[in-house]
């Protein structure tokens, strides 16, 4: 009788055991598909691509004209100077651009700003249509507040006639899905990187926020772009979310 007993328990342990056994299985796989779904979402939102930055003469020069609003250099390879020149007056706390004036020796038509609200932030050449030349890229901060603020993005192609200007702030065809509640800015950065192993692409950033306003920062749309010219659209090569987390 004591062996039937003892038998019974046994039995009664071993189902316990093989019960407790398969729920931590489920719980195991269940947290595996968790996982597996987080790095879902971070390969939708994480550049996998290389990215280097290219230093060159234009890095040294914005830094010139941020410091002395003026600049003397070589912008367009004709082996004369060219000139730019910036004249500010202080108006409500921040700097008034009076006038911003390019001038080109090769060029018969300088470029020119007057009474502009705005400061100059960042300077790049860079074949951006994609023609064999390389255009003047100006960026200019337009003091608004929020997120990274708000800039103007000036592409100027020239001619031996003058300037051919377009301002374009954001950027069209981007494929990164965007929740309904998600807000983007304008450009507020630009920079000519590397981009996998392929010389001179631009990059541009994009502020990106949640419903809640400029406070509910979600991360950066960065994307590498290039212009066409004949519709006008600054247009994306690839974009990625760079997350704030």
């Amino acid at each position: 009788m004591k062996k039937y007993v003892l038998s019974c328990i046994m039995a009664i342990i071993l189902i316990i055991a093989g019960c407790s056994g398969q729920k931590a299985d489920k719980e195991r796989k269940n947290k595996n598909t968790v996982h597996s779904n987080q790095r879902i979402h971070e390969e939708e939102t994480k550049n996998t691509n290389q990215i280097t930055p290219i230093r060159d003469h234009a890095d040294q020069w914005s830094k010139m004209i941020l410091e002395n609003n003026k600049l003397k250099a070589d912008l367009n390879d004709d082996g004369e100077k060219d000139d730019i020149k910036i004249l500010y007056e202080e108006r409500e706390g921040s700097k008034y651009m009076k006038k911003f004036s390019l001038i080109l020796s090769n060029v018969k038509q300088p470029f020119f700003i007057e009474d502009y609200d705005a400061s100059f932030e960042k300077l790049e050449l860079f074949d951006i249509d994609q023609d064999g030349n390389r255009e003047i890229l100006l960026l200019f901060d337009t003091h608004g507040a929020g997120g990274n603020g708000t800039h103007d993005f000036y592409i100027l192609k020239y001619d031996a006639e003058g300037f051919h200007t377009k301002v374009i702030n954001t950027v069209d065809g981007i494929s990164v899905h965007r929740k309904e509640t998600w807000n983007m800015d304008g450009i507020y950065d630009i920079e000519k990187v590397e981009y996998n192993k392929e010389v001179e692409k631009l990059l541009v950033r994009q502020y990106v926020y949640g419903a809640n306003g400029h406070v509910d920062e979600i991360g950066d749309m960065v994307s590498i772009v290039y212009l066409d010219y004949e519709s006008g659209l600054l247009k994306s090569e690839q974009s990625w979310l760079e997350t704030s987390e």
